[in-house]
């Protein structure tokens, strides 16, 4: 008998609404496995190929799933709309999503007219996304790539959409250049995402004109870059980057030259693409079989609890039902106090970080005012120099403010997640521990994502989904990381200055600068004191699930206690427990072979 066969089977089913249905053990265990498994195959893995305007993103797909170039790829800022390429026969035509729930089909030779930025600039169209079919086999197993704008020159239309797809990251494949190799602006960017990057691909692009030795030496410092990024992160990520000719491969997939698609390194890449879905769909399988023993040992410990109770003496029982229930109330009340110790930490952490961003935003623009005078008195006044100047200039110190606001953020999303582990929370076993001793279970991360797709958020998965792997206060931050991010990096913020004078002042150019300071703290501080509220009302809510948990569990303990039971309940239970051994033989039977 597999997992898959006892969660189906009567006795199985039976057992469970019997013992476990009335009980408070994390989840409905019956609903759980039911939408398990209706939703098993269906699990969608989006996987955004991210990366800086110009690294081969749309090209990097077509090399992969097209027959032609039916993804945009000029030099310029082609794609402007995300692009989900899921798999489908009907690969002739393409899906218009916009911005008002409307959809409209189009053939494919007019895609152009909606995804390039010349032809829908800014997203003036509305498009929300656009879908693609196509019945490549990297796409089978639930896979569905999706062609993002660029990082660094994202729009406000576009932005936001954007931000949805890397919040829903599974996995994700990250395009880097050869030269430049990463860059201060895509080291944050990148610094931002990594918490959510457990299952990520980096592919480093070689154009023609770059050799193999500046590849490799390009590599070396890309995979130097994001090993001290996963240091800083408290992570010992074996770091991996693949070099891909995206020109050759693109050429070999058009032309059907085997030979060269083999050794421009796109085949390696294909292989890694596959592999997010088996591990996935494995690690899921692997999670559902730790729920089904956990669910019949907790079935096997309620029988042994009734069998107990039937055979203890009135006094034996009360006094174990008294020591129960201060057991829970003891718990109860040791969460209390660190939940308020970690409320207090938050508060005075966050109001720190915003006093501390203040200063840095401060710090860099008045530095930023001091290069530009320096230049300008140096003769530098024309508009076109200029301009690219304040655009350097300005990107300097973004970065600089980003750098030291990401690390505060960083430091608290630790400490934080730090002071929420020595919370205890029920399990799905019935035990009480600490939040760290599940947040060390593998399984936890795949669970984080199936309240959604389960239908179920009640009990331990809705607990840990509040407080552990990034959810909760942690993830609260962590998006506001990512959000800072796209919305700091974004080319919109970089005023460009006008070329109809001779000659500029810094007088001149105070106002953009004065711009650029005031948009940096509505971004930057406005966001922060949101966030921060954000973050004590999901402590808040952390503490009223739990206080309702193990209000819930006492009066269930009065309820067992309650019951008068006789010698026909013991020869029920008997009944029960030989069902069940039965069933766990099956299942031992099963792994043997």
């Amino acid at each position: 008998m597999t997992y898959m066969d006892l969660i189906q089977d009567e006795r199985f089913n039976r057992l469970l609404e019997k013992y476990l249905k009335s009980e408070n053990q994390g989840i409905d265990y019956k609903e759980y496995f039911k939408h398990f498994i209706e939703n098993l195959n269906k699990k969608e893995i989006i996987v955004p190929v991210l990366g800086i305007q110009g690294a081969g993103k749309s090209s990097f797909l077509n090399s992969i799933l097209m027959e032609d170039n039916i993804l945009p790829t000029d030099v310029d800022e082609t794609t402007c709309v995300p692009v989900e390429v899921r798999y489908g026969e009907n690969t002739n035509e393409a899906i218009i999503h916009y911005l008002n729930g409307k959809k409209e089909n189009i053939n494919i030779e007019n895609l152009e007219k909606y995804v390039h930025n010349d032809y829908n600039r800014a997203n003036n169209l509305q498009v929300s996304k656009i879908v693609l079919y196509n019945k490549s086999d990297v796409l089978k197993d639930n896979i569905v790539l999706v062609d993002l704008p660029g990082v660094g020159s994202l729009t406000p239309e576009n932005q936001r959409t954007t931000l949805e797809y890397v919040n829903k990251l599974v996995a994700g494949i990250f395009m880097i250049r050869t030269n430049p190799p990463i860059t201060r602006t895509e080291k944050n960017f990148i610094n931002a995402l990594w918490p959510k990057l457990s299952n990520t691909i980096f592919v480093q692009n070689k154009w023609n004109d770059e050799s193999d030795d500046d590849a490799d030496e390009a590599k070396e410092h890309n995979e130097g870059v994001l090993s001290s990024i996963s240091y800083a992160h408290n992570e010992e990520k074996q770091i991996n980057v693949n070099i891909v000719n995206v020109y050759e491969a693109v050429k070999a997939k058009f032309t059907k030259d085997v030979e060269l698609y083999e050794n421009c390194g796109i085949v390696n890449v294909i292989d890694e693409i596959k592999n997010i879905s088996k591990e996935y769909n494995r690690d899921l399988i692997n999670t559902l079989n730790q729920r089904v023993n956990e669910a019949l040992k907790n079935i096997n410990d309620r029988i042994n609890t009734y069998k107990s109770l039937t055979l203890n003496e009135n006094e034996q029982n009360d006094l174990e039902k008294e020591e129960k229930i201060k057991e829970i109330k003891m718990i109860l009340s040791e969460n209390k106090k660190k939940i308020r110790n970690c409320r207090a930490y938050a508060d005075d952490e966050m109001e720190n970080i915003i006093e501390n961003s203040s200063k840095i935003i401060k710090e860099n623009i008045e530095n930023l005012r001091l290069e530009l005078r320096r230049i300008i008195n140096k003769g530098i006044v024309d508009g076109h120099r200029l301009s690219l100047i304040y655009k350097e200039t300005s990107d300097k110190a973004i970065n600089n403010i980003m750098d030291e606001v990401l690390v505060s953020i960083s430091e608290l999303v630790k400490n934080l997640n730090g002071e929420l582990e020595d919370i205890t929370i029920k399990g799905f076993d019935g035990t009480y521990e600490n939040i760290s001793f599940f947040n060390k279970k593998s399984s936890i991360k795949y669970e984080k994502s199936l309240p959604t797709v389960l239908g179920v958020s009640t009990g331990v998965i809705g607990t840990i989904g509040a407080i552990g792997i990034l959810g909760g206060p942690a993830g609260i931050l962590v998006g506001m990381g990512i959000s800072l991010a796209f919305s700091l990096i974004g080319e919109h913020i970089r005023t460009k200055i006008v070329e109809n004078r001779a000659s500029y002042t810094i007088r001149d150019l105070e106002p953009m600068i004065e711009d650029l300071e005031n948009y940096l703290k509505s971004e930057i501080i406005d966001d922060l004191r949101a966030k921060g509220k954000d973050v004590d009302d999901s402590i808040k809510e952390l503490k009223n699930k739990l206080e309702k948990t193990f209000k819930e569990d006492m009066e269930i303990i009065e309820k067992q206690y309650e019951v008068t039971y006789n010698e026909g309940h013991i020869l029920e239970f008997e009944e029960d427990s030989k069902i069940l051994n039965g069933l766990i033989n099956g299942l031992e039977g099963q792994k043997e072979k």
